[in-house]
């Protein structure tokens, strides 16, 4: 050292007197970076969660209304008949492309007696609207034959009547 310099030096100081560790502020400000960091990740997260949540919900609203809309509606006179239509494509699916016949009624005897019964009803239909009056039977006889009390014969074809016109 030279003690003959005349010069001023100036020392640098800390008011606390603290040694060269970070002081506990700066951990403070680091913990609140830290905490504020996992905050905004968690609450960013669960905003893209919710958004998708919505999303998938629309998703599902929307394509259960779009199934509704394609089902098959009934015609307007089979509302209360609740009889369905079938496409070509099920029928042949059903049948395996027609080698198995459906509601066959070859010997089904209640098929074999209502098909008896509707023949029976058309012959009296039949008497019933004849051109010549006489030939009508009465509402007493009608309903004896439908009732099966009196037998019901074969009525005229109308090729008498066309030869007489």
């Amino acid at each position: 050292m030279d003690y003959g310099f005349e010069g001023k030096a100036l020392i640098k100081i800390r008011k606390d007197n603290s040694t060269l560790k970070p002081s506990g502020a700066d951990l403070k400000k680091k913990d609140e970076s830290t905490v504020i960091l996992i905050v905004s990740v968690l609450l960013s997260s669960s905003v893209f969660l919710n958004l998708l949540f919505l999303l998938a919900v629309f998703l599902l609203v929307f394509r259960f209304k779009y199934w509704k809309s394609k089902a098959i509606k009934p015609y307007p006179v089979m509302l209360g008949m609740n009889l369905r239509s079938y496409t070509y494509e099920e029928l042949m699916e059903a049948t395996n492309g027609f080698r198995e016949e459906l509601g066959r009624v070859e010997n089904d005897e209640e098929a074999k007696n209502d098909m008896k019964r509707v023949q029976k009803y058309v012959m009296i239909a039949i008497w019933c609207i004849q051109e010549d009056p006489s030939l009508r039977p009465t509402m007493k006889k009608v309903v004896q034959m439908m009732e099966g009390a009196v037998e019901v014969s074969v009525p005229p074809g109308p090729s008498s009547f066309i030869s007489s016109i």
